[in-house]
């Protein structure tokens, strides 16, 4: 679903990706220092212009680059696979090189839109076991451990974030982050 209102924050904005942002996309992707924790991908330019615009078509698939107040694109974040009769969906994809304050409020940006305006439920998240940093963010918005998971020789932990559980800490993570 192609979202042409970008998310608003005060430090950096999330905007959904088009085809002109395959080049970055694909360049981060590849980018070894920031996806030592996640499958490595094939492809060029021209496959990525067609992933990006084949996610613009999916009905509640949103691609979003996050962009510094000043445009220049430093992720990647986004949420597929809704599943209608649990109300929720995964978040993914989430790559980037922003600092503390960038990369906590692309996620609060997202949660804040997927719970008030699409009224999901909860969220799923796979992430690598050894991605800590990554753990612990989720866990400071409320993410609780549900498994561990083997697949395509990639081991991940499994959290679910409940809506009453990220309404329970938005506020601690708003003041994070000065607002």
């Amino acid at each position: 679903m192609a979202i042409s209102d970008t998310l608003r924050g005060k430090y950096i904005d999330l905007v959904c990706a088009e085809e002109s942002d395959a080049e970055f996309t694909l360049e981060i992707r590849n980018d070894p220092e920031l996806t030592k924790y996640i499958p490595v991908l094939s492809g060029d330019i021209e496959g990525q212009k067609r992933w990006i615009n084949n996610q613009r078509e999916k009905e509640f698939d949103v691609f979003y680059v996050i962009k510094r107040k000043d445009e220049t694109p430093i992720g990647t974040l986004s949420f597929y696979d809704y599943v209608e009769g649990s109300n929720s969906c995964e978040i993914g994809r989430y790559i980037s090189h922003g600092n503390a304050f960038e990369n906590i409020e692309a996620v609060l940006l997202m949660l804040d839109f997927l719970f008030s305006e699409h009224h999901v439920d909860w969220v799923l998240l796979n992430i690598h076991e050894n991605n800590t940093p990554v753990i612990s963010l989720w866990k400071r918005f409320g993410a609780q451990f549900v498994c561990d998971e083997q697949k395509d020789g990639w081991k991940s932990v499994q959290y679910h974030l409940k809506r009453i559980d990220y309404d329970n800490n938005r506020e601690m993570i708003a003041k994070l982050l000065r607002y």
